[in-house]
């Protein structure tokens, strides 16, 4: 869906049985809520695609990267999920940090 609200975007994510996407966001949504997804690759966004492999490796879902086979397998997302809580928390603290204008640095990520 290209012409359509950011309510409406959201909802096609959640709602989706499955998801295909080239698009980070799309990706990131797809993990967010949970959702079996492909990603493919754009033939000319470098910029895009590192952001999109990155992504996946952070989580551990490289295998969701098309390659020009079909990806059946379901994700199991409790992994997933535990990292993503990390990641959350770790992110709250330094909007935090900021806000409040407190020192923050990486040592302060595994208190």
């Amino acid at each position: 869906m290209i012409n359509c609200s950011p309510k409406e975007f959201i909802s096609y994510f959640h709602s989706a049985k499955y998801i295909i996407t080239n698009s980070f966001h799309g990706t990131a949504f797809s993990i967010n809520f949970n959702k079996d997804f492909t990603t493919y690759l754009l033939k000319h966004s470098h910029n895009v695609n590192t952001r999109l492999i990155n992504l996946l490796e952070l989580f551990g879902l490289q295998n969701r990267l098309y390659k020009g086979t079909s990806i059946s397998s379901n994700i199991n997302y409790d992994s997933v999920n535990e990292n993503l809580n990390e990641y959350r928390a770790y992110s709250i603290k330094f909007l935090d940090g900021a806000i409040n204008d407190d020192v923050f640095d990486e040592r302060s990520k595994s208190e």
